[in-house]
């Protein structure tokens, strides 16, 4: 079973090194890919001095991870700054566990 947005029903985008665990193909008018979008934006300015920065986990990117079949509730959002281009999140639950973003079997490659 493949993730869809629960805004407009896109699909997850294959996981991938390079590609963010939350990118969904959005429907241009999707809130949710206005919201992701301005994020990106402003993380890739909050990280840029340093590599890495905690910060807390949004509604939307909460709402991606319900999507995802995520059952902790996501606390602190870790951005890191792979290269110049590339930026990942990852995301810790309320008492600071990793929550895994793995594809469930039947979404493996």
């Amino acid at each position: 079973m493949t993730a869809h947005c629960p805004a407009c029903g896109g699909q997850r985008l294959d996981p991938h090194p390079a590609v963010d665990p939350l990118r969904f193909a959005h429907d241009q008018g999707c809130p949710l890919l206005a919201a992701e979008d301005a994020r990106r934006v402003a993380d890739a300015d909050y990280v840029w001095p340093i590599g890495w920065e905690p910060r807390a986990t949004t509604d939307t990117e909460a709402a991606l991870l319900a999507a995802l079949g995520i059952t902790a509730t996501p606390h602190t959002t870790i951005v890191t700054r792979v290269s110049p281009g590339i930026i990942r999140r990852s995301f810790l639950d309320e008492v600071g566990n990793p929550i895994s973003l793995d594809p469930a079997p039947e979404e493996a490659p």
